[in-house]
Formats: C-alpha cells, sequence, structure tokens
C-alpha cells in the first residue's frame, strides 16, 4: 500500500492507521521478545488484530509457526510519507492494543525504550483516526461529555485523530482507556511529552 516493494525478509509491519515510515517496537508479551519494525503497509483487517508483521519480524518475536500472539508496541517515531493507502471508505476503524508497561526495567539507553512505565511525561488517549473531519467532531462531542479533560482533533497527514490530552499518568490513562472500552470506544495511550 506503500508503493514499497514487500520483502518477508524485512523487518517491517502493517497497521491501520500509522503514517507509512513511522518506528514501532513490538514485544510479545508471552515470552518477553522484542523487535523494531518500520510500518510500510495498510492492515490487518481483522477487528482482532493490531499489527500484520513481517516473516522475519514474526521469527524474531518467535510466533512462529503459530502466526499469531498477543503483543503490545510503542511508538518510536513517526513516519512522514506522503503517499497514503488508496481507500474507498471514508473511515479508519480506531486502533487498540494493549500498550506495554511491564518488563522493561533496567537499561535502555540504546534509545529504543525511553520511560515506558515513567511518569516524566504527560499522557494522552487516541480514540479514533478519520478520513472524515465530520466523523472525528462526532466522536470529539461524545467523549467530551464523558471526560473531563481536553478532547481535541488533530489533523496528521490525511487522518483527523480524535484524543483526550492532559492525562496526568499512565495509570489514569489506563483507567480511561478501560472506561471508554466499556462504551464500545477502543483508543491506545500515548506520551505526549510535555
Amino acid at each position: 500500500a506503500s508503493g514499497e516493494r514487500f520483502d518477508m525478509k524485512a523487518l517491517t509491519a502493517a497497521h491501520r492507521t500509522l503514517p507509512f515510515g513511522t518506528t514501532v517496537t513490538v514485544k510479545n508479551l508471552d515470552n518477553g521478545d522484542t523487535v523494531k519494525v518500520r510500518i510500510n503497509d495498510r492492515g490487518p483487517y481483522r477487528k482482532n488484530r493490531i499489527l500484520d508483521l513481517s516473516y522475519a519480524a514474526a521469527k524474531q518475536l518467535n510466533m512462529l509457526p503459530e502466526g499469531e500472539a498477543k503483543v503490545g508496541i510503542i511508538v518510536l517515531g513517526k513516519g512522514g510519507a506522503a503517499k497514503m493507502a488508496a481507500r474507498t471508505d471514508d473511515e479508519v476503524e480506531p486502533v487498540s492494543g494493549k500498550e506495554y508497561d511491564a518488563g522493561l526495567e533496567g537499561d535502555h539507553s540504546d534509545g529504543l525504550l525511553t520511560d515506558v512505565d515513567g511518569e516524566a511525561g504527560k499522557f494522552a488517549l487516541q480514540a479514533g483516526a478519520f478520513y472524515s473531519r465530520r466523523k472525528a467532531e462526532i466522536l470529539k462531542e461524545r467523549l467530551a461529555s464523558q471526560v473531563k479533560q481536553s478532547v481535541v482533533v488533530v489533523r496528521e497527514n490525511d487522518f483527523y485523530k480524535v484524543r483526550i490530552e492532559g492525562i496526568p499518568s499512565r495509570k489514569e490513562a489506563e483507567n480511561q482507556k478501560r472506561r471508554l472500552m466499556k462504551d464500545d470506544i477502543s483508543a491506545y495511550v500515548l506520551e505526549t511529552r510535555e
């Protein structure tokens, strides 16, 4: 979808909304293995999945031969590719997935995992990403009546992203995420580093 030729030996992944070129660390929550991948495709298209990994990435996470595992992701750096996946529908489904914050003690001076479970920054929840500004505004209004923090629509590339900002701790962000899931709103935690 990015125009890049598929290479099963490259450390790449597909994600529904992250911009092409975004780098993420993926952790296999069953065995603790991690791999750093670059987003270069759209998908997965099954609701219970948050990522599709290349063969090489899945192999590094020791997911073979099962082919599926519970994973956590951390966004390391946003991509900036201008070419987005062609879509015929107006809306991109909100993504969800339990970001991991356990088992990451130790020296992370390699820059891959920085202060994941600390309180150095503020936190936000991203509750949706849409091609349609109107649909983003509808979700914004729905969320504004449910939370005390600021709800904003942020434009990034071709997407209008709906975020709840100014959450003081990861724990509070995770609690709000669980409350939203009871209302069928999927969200994921972002560290804003403000």
